[in-house]
């Protein structure tokens, strides 16, 4: 499949998402299957890779509910196994595209949010405002399974909930 196609194509169909802005975010849980595609058909893309505990990131997947999506993620055992192989194919492509991919971890961005913040506009070639750290502020439209969240401070209460949940279902 020739890239610019790909690219051309991709970029018609999100028009309804980006309007006329020259760039926008797409955070689709399975977007780390095409890191490959996604850096053939757009040579300047910067992918952010955000990261959790492993365990924190299979309870947050596994609390929330996806309509007719993700059916892994109601069982455990298929959860580990997806997560298992999601863990290999980024340590792929960061072989593959060195430089390419940063990997901003959610506890770095709960507990230090302006430099890890800085570190991702770096990253991206953007400038620093301030605006960015009060980004509950921002009145543009968000339709992720986290929506309500965008609309709150950034808070800490989640970073231990894993723990918490894993050690009441051993006793």
């Amino acid at each position: 499949v020739n890239p610019e196609t790909v690219a051309n194509a991709y970029l018609r169909l999100a028009r309804p998402w980006r309007g006329r802005e020259p760039w926008f975010v797409d955070k689709q849980p399975t977007n780390f299957y095409y890191c490959g595609l996604i850096l053939a058909a757009f040579p300047n893309a910067r992918i952010v890779h955000l990261t959790r505990h492993p365990l924190a990131a299979v309870h947050a997947i596994y609390k929330t509910y996806f309509p007719r999506t993700y059916p892994f993620s109601y069982r455990l055992d298929e959860l580990a196994e997806y997560y298992v192989g999601y863990h290999r194919l980024m340590s792929h492509w960061r072989r593959l595209h060195p430089g390419a991919i940063l990997d901003l971890a959610y506890e770095d961005l709960v507990s230090a949010q302006e430099a890890t913040t800085r570190q991702l506009l770096e990253f991206c070639d953007l400038t620093f405002d301030p605006a960015c750290l009060r980004f509950e502020s921002n009145e543009s439209a968000s339709t992720t399974a986290s929506a309500v969240q965008v609309r709150q401070p950034l808070y800490d209460s989640s970073l231990g909930l894993w723990h918490a949940k894993c050690q009441s279902a051993l006793l």
